[in-house]
């Protein structure tokens, strides 16, 4: 669990950079220089092709992407973890408005907060990190041990979207 933790982080460190942050303008510039020396069949059908709505929008869509960081931070890894812990993830998943599609439940021995089920076809289901028999830590930072699964409901309703 550390070592990912730790991979994570050092991706974090590295984390690769868009060559260009606005390719549709480099593009602008290119037609521009092609349309004043479009002389050979090849240079034409290059203008051709930059010029067309596909891949225009696919420009697009990188320099949005290029520009925004759309990575989860990370919170840091707790000093005081046994060396007996079985496994520890850090499920990162973006809420929106439709619902997280998992139900919780008081565990009957424990007493901790676990998954009862992941519904199909939901968030938590494409997501693929959370599973049925998962327990529950915290949400957002806060600490759900010792409250009732309707609490913790209460609170991932009102967290900010």
């Amino acid at each position: 669990m550390i070592s990912v933790y730790e991979s994570l982080h050092q991706y974090l460190r590295k984390r690769p950079q868009p060559v260009l942050p606005r390719a549709s303008e480099l593009c602008r510039e290119v037609t521009e220089m092609l349309r004043e020396t479009s002389r050979s069949m090849d240079f034409r059908e290059l203008y051709w092709l930059l010029g067309k709505p596909d891949f225009q929008a696919l420009l697009s869509a990188h320099d949005t992407v290029a520009q925004k960081d759309y990575d989860p931070i990370l919170p840091p890894l707790p000093d005081d973890i046994p060396e007996d812990e079985e496994a520890l993830r850090i499920v990162c998943l973006v809420k929106n408005k439709h619902p997280l599609g998992a139900t919780i439940k008081c565990h009957e021995v424990t007493g901790s907060i676990v998954i009862a089920r992941v519904i199909r076809g939901g968030l938590a289901d494409r997501s693929g990190l959370l599973f049925a028999g998962d327990q529950l830590v915290e949400v957002n930072g806060i600490p759900v041990t010792g409250l009732e699964p309707e609490q913790i409901i209460q609170l991932m309703v009102t967290l900010e979207m």
